[in-house]
């Protein structure tokens, strides 16, 4: 039996796979259990935002949407030194974009969503997606914060170590909705499992309903006639995850995902088992 020890983050205000700050004063009040959802914003506009990762680090951002097309660059407070970005929206309110350094090469990625015209959240992550994974929250400058990041949509981060299988298990959500999932395993003579998939990639099918969430990972995703699915029940304690179908995909000739693994909390300590 292989045990997870989880620690969760939680973001407020008072660090991929490519393919596939200002202290804000937020309201800190319960919401109801309606899961997020992404906001319906213009197609095209040139904004800044302004806001923080890991509510600690200080940014700014200018985003230029047109069409899917997002685009800009940002920087640190502290450096004033602009990094580029470029990525897309999706149909659902989804986003990706890369960031790149001064020889064009990708040093991050930011994916998240829009909760209103004047506010975004999601996860900052650098180039190693197992590496470091940081939550952010931004607002357009000059707008009013109060109450715009709620529990309902704030970004929270579910970290886990397999501990007796060289494992981890992240999960990623905006408020009780989940947006991302990996997995990583390494089995034996090093070979490796590791798969990632959030809400923005291309082939991949999200269905949410009566605290499951669904992930099919489709034919167009393999680019051939397999496919895979895992499934994310929420319980009281926390969460069931099953692995099914053509997961071998992801993974080296010696190591396996597992079937399932059950999350949950104890104290302030999440522990898992598979």
């Amino acid at each position: 039996m292989l045990t997870l020890l989880c620690v969760v983050l939680m973001t407020g205000f008072t660090q991929i796979r490519s393919r596939n700050i200002m202290a804000f004063e937020l309201s800190a009040g319960k919401e109801s259990a309606q899961s997020f959802r992404p906001a319906s914003v213009a197609n095209n506009f040139n904004k800044t935002f302004e806001g923080t990762l890991d509510n600690r680090i200080r940014i700014r951002v200018n985003l230029i949407r047109k069409g899917n097309d997002l685009s800009g660059s940002y920087f640190y407070e502290k450096y004033k030194k602009n990094i580029a970005l470029s990525g897309d929206i999706n149909e659902n309110g989804y986003f990706e974009m890369e960031e790149r350094d001064d020889k064009n090469q990708i040093t991050g990625a930011f994916h998240g969503a829009f909760i209103s015209d004047e506010a975004i959240v999601g996860f900052w992550n650098k180039d190693d997606l197992f590496g470091s994974i940081l939550p952010f929250q931004l607002i357009e400058s000059g707008k009013q914060a109060v109450a715009l990041i709620t529990d309902r949509n704030r970004p929270v981060k579910i970290e886990c170590e397999v501990k007796n299988n060289n494992g981890s298990l992240t999960i990623l959500l905006i408020g009780d909705l989940i947006v991302g999932l990996g997995y990583q395993n390494v089995g034996g003579n090093a070979h490796t499992c590791s798969m990632y998939v959030d809400r923005r990639e291309k082939g991949v099918v999200w269905q949410d309903r009566d605290q499951m969430t669904k992930i099919t990972f489709t034919k167009e995703y393999f680019n051939d006639d397999q496919s895979a699915e895992v499934s994310i029940k929420k319980s009281q304690q926390g969460y069931d995850i099953t692995f099914t179908g053509y997961l071998t995909y992801f993974c080296g000739v010696r190591s396996i995902l597992p079937p399932k693994v059950t999350v949950y909390k104890s104290g302030k300590i999440w522990i898992g088992k598979s």
